[in-house]
């Protein structure tokens, strides 16, 4: 099965250069801030629901 390859980047829309950042559709500076977004948005829901929970 062939792996999907993006030529843009999918937060800046610049061109993707290396095939890691292709394979994953974000550059090395966006990867870091869509782990970043990733890691807060999911800290966020611990709390949200921990907070319910009461």
């Amino acid at each position: 099965m062939k792996k999907l390859l993006y030529n843009r980047c999918l937060r800046c829309n610049r061109k993707l250069k290396s095939l890691k950042a292709q394979q994953r559709g974000y550059g090395e500076h966006c990867w870091k801030e869509h782990l970043k977004e990733k890691q807060e948005k999911n800290s966020l829901f611990s709390i949200s629901v921990l907070s319910n929970s009461k």
